[in-house]
């Protein structure tokens, strides 16, 4: 078992990304005896669990319970939280007694453009990073970014640098079919089917369901077998179902986004 897992606790959100896969799947949270039972299963002593999936952790049902038993198990508990909420003092105690670190999800500082995205009250999200920051110390804070567009990104790093946050990251859009149900990626299928995910066992991700996963990008699970079965196909140069599109096998990046209207 790799020293990191990813649970997905929850597919319910507050948001709307045009891009995320969560919000076209069904709307439900993990059973608390089955995150239990993962969690008393995989997690060890110094296990970074990263309580994350299609949807925003913190709205879990049974999302305090779940990382107090993370937290007993020695595990350290993680989120990318999208920080659209009220973070009440009680809440506050509980960031600090468990986590040693919070990223939060933030892909442009204009609020037009982020309402166009999905997301709503970005002022809110951007004043909660400044709280996170006041609670577990601004070098435990990061912001991850869905690339939409340069100047988003740029914004983005600014609004970092202003308030001394360091730990800024970027990601591509996904170009799987079951992400693109809103938008439509323009990409060359040139494979070289070198996935880091299963030639170097990074992870394990569990999703809402318990279905485990060799990474987060799986989301239709209907013709998933196993890892292994994944790693014979790419083997004899056969593209698997599971990874058709996935931006981490392929040669070529993609250069144009076309958000559909519908």
């Amino acid at each position: 078992m790799p020293d990191k897992i990813q649970i997905e606790i929850t597919t319910r959100c507050n948001f709307d990304c045009f891009y995320c896969a969560g919000r076209h799947m069904p709307q439900k949270d993990m059973p608390l005896d089955l995150a239990y039972s993962i969690i008393d299963k995989h997690v060890r002593p110094g296990m970074e669990v990263n309580l994350q999936g299609e949807g925003e952790p913190v709205l879990a049902k049974h999302f305090w319970s779940i990382v107090q038993r993370v937290h007993e198990k020695g595990g350290l508990p993680y989120i990318i939280t999208n920080a659209g909420y009220t973070i009440t003092p009680q809440m506050a105690e509980n960031f600090i007694q468990y986590f040693n670190k919070v990223h939060v999800s933030l892909d442009t500082t204009d609020p037009e453009r982020a309402e166009k995205t999905g997301r709503h009250n970005i002022h809110r999200v951007m004043d909660n990073i400044l709280k996170f920051g006041d609670l577990l110390g601004k070098e435990n804070v990061g912001i991850v970014i869905v690339s939409i567009g340069r100047k988003d990104i740029e914004s983005v790093i600014n609004f970092a640098t202003r308030n001394g946050i360091k730990n800024v990251s970027a990601q591509s859009l996904q170009t799987k079919d079951d992400y693109m149900i809103k938008y439509k990626l323009d990409y060359k299928e040139d494979y070289h089917l070198k996935c880091p995910y299963l030639e170097r066992d990074i992870m394990r991700y569990f999703n809402v369901e318990g279905i485990e996963l060799p990474c987060c990008f799986i989301k239709d699970t209907t013709q998933y077998v196993s890892a292994q079965k994944l790693r014979e196909q790419m083997h004899k140069g056969i593209v698997p179902q599971s990874c058709k599109g996935c931006r981490f096998i392929r040669n070529q990046e993609t250069k144009k986004v076309i958000v559909r209207t519908s």
